[in-house]
């Protein structure tokens, strides 16, 4: 048998292992943002995520705008896989303790019922209270857990009138929640109460050891206070917006705000407003919203649903901008679940001048039955959807492709000309990405002149990258290490919404 080794090969052989940093991914254009005031999610929670509507249906009770919106929203078709719910604190909030999750062993009838002197400390609204006598002897075998709630409940109340404490089944915990609103209103973690009976704060789930939160009572917020925490907080995690229960007044404050964050996100503002059918009216939102050129919001004259605007938005954010062929436009896109709307030619010329989008019928032929179709899929200034969503995409795409080519180097990149084409060719990679998916297609310049480019010039390919010479390169910017100002010119490959036919007959 061999002696064993007692030297080490690395005084002979010396190796380096160095893993490469992995890309960062693009950022998602097809995630949406609903904002509702119902109480389901806390206001530390503040959000959650779904990928089904089953999920939402589990949360939200079908008489809540959540649930309404996100059945829009995953109605559609193809079906969206990301939805964000969060909380708009409309009114002030009552403070709360979500408990820690309850797990099957501890849920049972035999550990619960063996209880006759349970007790715990909380504080509530500032007020320190102790809990003793619990007795869960009582409670029935075919319903332990809210059986335990109503036993802390009564003990709740009977400290402070109208605490409540509510068994939740989805998650598997309890929630008590004080009978006050505002920044004033509490619930404390529980705590033991080490002199009497059976100590039940870690077993009813209410300690920070347990899983157990507090969200304490919040003033109410405007909606435009919501989204700006949002955008704050999460700025990347949504793409889409639609605020429920807003008034015409929050949609108009959201809309300036959600511009000026230049293409981070888009939002959809619904209207039942009769007003938007009369061409000369000038109260209508659909008309204001006119007057401002936006953008980065889109506005669904709708006389049935409120969302039928997440339904929209439901289809164009599906877009799938890495893929073949794949861009759209919305006219003549369907709004499943949506009623359209039965209206006059006044009436849907109306609506176009105010850049305002509908679900409508349409006769084909002698054919009876409607067909519908969304119309226009516009922007209040005038431009068409895809065209705005798609430059946010386009955006973001050259955006990641240069950041991934400098963190991914495993040295650098030089500020040459050699070191500069190596950023161009990143940013030449997503412009012929974006004419593989459609969005962009041979066409005519018509902008300023740069570079080599003239306006009237054809561009074959649908792109054209101007890149300068270090030589010329500002030496401030150099001694910055920033790059030449690249210039980008890209063309549309645009869509047709209408035809026109001329046919001529002889015998």
């Amino acid at each position: 048998m061999p002696s064993p080794a007692t030297l080490s090969i690395n005084s002979l052989i010396t190796i380096g292992l160095n893993l490469a940093a992995q890309p960062v991914p693009t950022e998602s254009f097809q995630s949406m943002l609903i904002l509702g005031p119902s109480t389901v999610i806390d206001v530390t929670e503040r959000f959650r995520e779904y990928t089904t509507f089953t999920g939402v249906a589990a949360d939200f009770a079908s008489n809540t705008p959540e649930y309404a919106a996100a059945q829009a929203w995953f109605g559609q078709s193809p079906t969206p896989n990301q939805l964000f719910i969060g909380r708009w604190v409309q009114a002030a909030s009552a403070g709360q303790l979500i408990g820690g999750t309850i797990y099957a062993a501890n849920q049972a009838y035999a550990v619960w019922s063996a209880i006759s002197n349970g007790s715990f400390k909380m504080t509530i609204n500032g007020t320190a209270e102790v809990f003793t006598s619990l007795n869960f002897t009582g409670i029935s075998s075919g319903s332990v857990m809210n059986g335990v709630a109503s036993v802390l409940q009564t003990a709740l109340n009977a400290a402070i009138a109208g605490t409540t404490c509510v068994w939740n089944a989805v998650y598997n915990n309890f929630i008590i929640t004080s009978p006050t609103t505002g920044t004033s209103s509490t619930i404390s973690f529980a705590t033991t109460d080490v002199a009497v009976g059976t100590d039940i704060s870690t077993l009813m789930g209410g300690t920070a050891a347990a899983g157990a939160y507090t969200a304490n009572g919040l003033a109410a917020e405007t909606a435009l206070a919501a989204v700006t925490l949002f955008d704050t907080n999460w700025p990347t995690m949504w793409f889409g917006l639609h605020v429920a229960s807003a008034v015409a007044a929050d949609y108009l404050a959201i809309a300036g705000y959600i511009e000026a964050t230049a293409g981070r996100h888009f939002q959809g503002i619904p209207t039942q407003d009769a007003n938007t059918l009369v061409g000369s009216n000038t109260t209508n939102l659909a008309y204001e919203l006119l007057q401002l050129a936006y953008n980065w919001s889109c506005i669904q004259y709708s006389s049935t649903s409120l969302y039928a605007v997440v339904s929209l938005l439901g289809r164009i954010l599906t877009t799938d901008w890495t893929a073949s062929n794949t861009a759209i436009d919305l006219m003549y896109k369907q709004e499943p679940g949506i009623t359209p709307e039965n209206i006059s030619a006044p009436q849907a010329l109306a609506l176009k001048n105010f850049n305002c989008n509908a679900y409508v019928s349409y006769n084909i032929g002698t054919t009876l039955a409607g067909t519908p179709i969304i119309q226009y899929g516009i922007c209040p200034s005038g431009n068409y959807i895809d065209t705005v969503i798609g430059a946010a995409a386009l955006a973001g795409q050259i955006q990641t492709n240069i950041f991934n080519a400098l963190f991914t180097t495993s040295t650098k990149i030089p500020q040459t000309d050699t070191g500069q084409g190596i950023l161009e060719g990143q940013i030449v990679r997503a412009l012929q990405q974006f004419v593989t998916n459609g969005y962009l297609g041979p066409n005519t310049w018509d902008g300023n002149s740069f570079g080599n480019l003239a306006n009237g010039q054809f561009l074959p390919k649908g792109w054209y990258v101007y890149q300068p010479s270090v030589a010329n390169q500002n030496p401030t910017q150099r001694a910055n290490r920033q790059s030449v100002p690249f210039q980008v010119a890209a063309v549309l490959a645009g869509a047709i919404n209408t035809a026109s036919v001329q046919i001529n007959i002889t015998t």
